[in-house]
């Protein structure tokens, strides 16, 4: 597919300053098919944390010690040593850039655009919920951990199930095997699969704490969307999570006993939610407006292009 989106780009002979990737294999065939020393101003930005095949070997483990691994590290080396910019989204990036390739690269992190949300200034009041809805939105996926969620609620004692519903939002190729565990361990009244939807900002309005127990990660718009909706996080330690959340919520390791104990504390705890969403929604508005990120992208193209010029 990469390929054939390159071959169909580079047919059109279109006029262009410069060339912003967000693919790996689309930079390579680009880089591949153009001179290195006449192309236009080529960025990619880099969307892992450190070692590119880490979270490819999270949902597919077959492919370790295979000629794929091996090639998808030689695509990666040449990408970013070819490149114009390489554009980093966390630190974790921005430092393995610099020690494994030499390469220094622009840090500039996610942000999403602001919606309408009544959030009130003091934060959201959680003791008056006789039931607290957790909700996870990401890709159905081994690597986003929602086995660890239902694997969590099931042996959560019976006090803490009768005070929780948990929503999972997306789809992905373990949809069917969570939604079978979910039959399998009888938890049918207290996880909701919702499958795809295109209301994710409403859905996290309608619900009180955010979830996602992530295997691996670098910077996921979904807890963007949670900071920016005011909610309580609760995730794991990957990528640039901790940073992301910060005082906003819980951090727990990438296991079903930490996943649970997160759970019962957030059921016990509703002061503290209170104070996680307070810092939630200003952790969002410091960090995380699409403006930032948007003028940040602009600076960079611009000094690209002029360093190009005055090379040639």
């Amino acid at each position: 597919d990469s390929k054939r989106t390159i071959s169909t780009f580079i047919s059109d002979n279109n006029d262009y300053d410069f060339i912003l990737f967000n693919s790996i294999n689309c930079a390579y065939y680009y880089l591949k098919n153009h001179s290195i020393k006449n192309k236009v101003c080529s960025i990619i930005i880099s969307h892992v944390a450190s070692d590119p095949v880490e979270q490819l070997l999270i949902d597919r483990p077959e492919i370790r010690g295979t000629r794929t691994e091996k090639k998808t590290y030689e695509i990666y080396e040449y990408v970013v040593k070819n490149v114009s910019k390489v554009i980093s989204i966390c630190n974790m990036s921005y430092e393995y850039m610099l020690s494994k390739y030499g390469v220094v690269s622009t840090l500039i992190t996610n942000g999403v655009e602001d919606v309408n949300y009544p959030i009130p200034m003091e934060g959201y009041d959680y003791s008056s919920n006789d039931v607290l809805k957790f909700v996870c939105v990401a890709s159905v996926t081994n690597r986003k951990g929602q086995d660890l969620i239902v694997k969590a609620v099931s042996n959560l004692p019976n006090k803490y199930k009768a005070k929780i519903q948990v929503n999972i939002v997306g789809v992905g190729n373990e949809y069917k095997l969570i939604s079978e565990m979910i039959n399998d361990f009888g938890m049918t009244n207290s996880i909701h699969m919702l499958g795809a939807r295109s209301d994710v900002a409403d859905i996290l309005k309608e619900n009180d704490v955010f979830i996602l127990p992530s295997r691996a990660d670098t910077v996921p718009v979904a807890i963007l969307e949670a900071l920016r909706a005011g909610m309580p996080i609760i995730a794991t330690m990957v990528g640039e999570v901790p940073e992301m959340v910060g005082g906003a919520g819980l951090i727990i390791e990438t296991n079903e006993d930490s996943v649970r104990k997160a759970i019962m504390y957030c059921v016990d705890n509703r002061e503290k939610l209170n104070e996680f969403s307070r810092f939630s929604r200003e952790q969002y508005t410091k960090k995380y407006i699409v403006d930032k990120m948007l003028s940040s992208y602009s600076d960079t193209i611009i000094k690209v292009i002029n360093k190009k010029c005055v090379v040639d």
